[in-house]
């Protein structure tokens, strides 16, 4: 099953965001099949059991930077999240964004927690929901020029 997203765009480019389930592998997938350079970040919500108690954290990590043609894996091994939240752009300031909040910097970046962003010295981006299914263990997303 496809899914194209809403899409938002600088200047006169118009992005599209289409995701597809990818049973080939375990893992979850961001391929690139525009004509640019794409820098790609993800969030999720990672799920921790210690000693019988439950906690967890919002994670956001980035960036992929992933050429024409190519694909990255930003979560290696089985997905053992539902959803997946992902953010790209290009350099020219075009971009996949949706509405789920996380927090991101300009260098490489693993931040725990998606909250008071600024206030820790990183900015919100506003990531896409992607929603790769309940019993999911690897999916692709493919970013696409319309």
């Amino acid at each position: 099953m496809k899914i194209r997203s809403a899409v938002a765009g600088a200047a006169a480019m118009a992005a599209g965001l289409l995701v597809a389930a990818s049973p080939a592998f375990a893992e979850y997938t961001v391929c690139n099949k525009t004509g640019q350079t794409t820098s790609v970040a993800v969030g999720y919500y990672e799920d921790k059991t210690n000693d019988g108690v439950e906690n967890g954290v919002w994670v956001s990590e980035g960036w992929w930077n992933v050429e024409p043609g190519k694909c990255a894996t930003p979560i290696s091994g089985p997905l053992k999240v539902r959803y997946v939240y992902v953010y790209a752009e290009h350099p020219d300031g075009s971009s996949w964004p949706g509405e789920s909040p996380f927090c991101a910097k300009d260098a490489s970046f693993t931040i725990r927690g998606n909250t008071n962003c600024e206030k820790r010295g990183f900015y919100a981006k506003n990531f896409t929901e992607v929603d790769t299914g309940q019993e999911a263990k690897s999916y692709t997303t493919n970013l696409t020029d319309n």
